[in-house]
């Protein structure tokens, strides 16, 4: 029979480590799509998540009241404060008579309008 290690003891096999991650501040860890990345300090997760001296990063965004948030959250809070970037109107794929336009800063601007209002008038 194998004998367990003494408690308090870590088995010379056993390592342990330290990991940071940072989840959004508005949606949480649903912005990591595949796997949520793992740092081995602070620094090196805010060069990467924020980016630094040029580098993209995740495109995530420290925001004025100090919240941290993912790419699309950010994106999101700037039309918030901004409004959003319309695109052109565009005529609708499936019926004429509808007319859409969406932000193209922003996944969550889009817009409908009737092309054609009843009595003539555009």
């Amino acid at each position: 029979m194998t004998k367990p290690p003494p408690t308090g003891t870590t088995h010379p096999q056993v390592t342990v480590h330290t990991c940071y991650q940072v989840t959004c501040a508005d949606c949480g860890d649903r912005c990591w799509e595949e796997y949520t990345p793992h740092y081995s300090s602070e620094a090196d997760l805010w060069a990467s998540v924020l980016g630094h001296d040029g580098d993209v990063g995740y495109e995530w965004t420290r925001r004025a009241d100090g919240r941290v948030l993912c790419a699309r959250c950010s994106e999101r809070a700037d039309c918030a404060e901004r409004g959003h970037e319309w695109s052109e109107w565009r005529e609708g794929y499936n019926d004429p008579e509808v007319e859409w336009r969406m932000c193209n800063h922003c996944p969550s601007g889009m817009e409908e309008r009737l092309a054609v209002v009843p009595g003539g008038a555009v």
